[in-house]
């Protein structure tokens, strides 16, 4: 994974503290607006989360330090 800057990138700007611009409208109540945007949040948080996790499972299972049948076996 090339985790190198883009060539117009400076590290020394200071990153935007908010979105700039509207909040798009999806529909007639804000509330409901709202709603989708916290909900869009969740679901791209999740999906990083389960991505990452993968990741691990992975790793260890490539270092042999975890069989992925021990994590569905498990029982709490």
């Amino acid at each position: 994974m090339d985790l190198s800057l883009p060539l117009d990138a400076d590290p020394a700007q200071p990153v935007p503290s908010a979105a700039r611009g509207r909040r798009p409208d999806f529909t007639d109540d804000p509330m409901l607006d709202r709603l989708y945007s916290v909900t869009l949040a969740l679901v791209a948080e999740l999906a990083v989360t389960r991505t990452r996790l993968d990741t691990v499972e992975r790793l260890l299972a490539r270092r042999e330090l975890l069989d992925p049948a021990d994590i569905e076996g498990f029982r709490p």
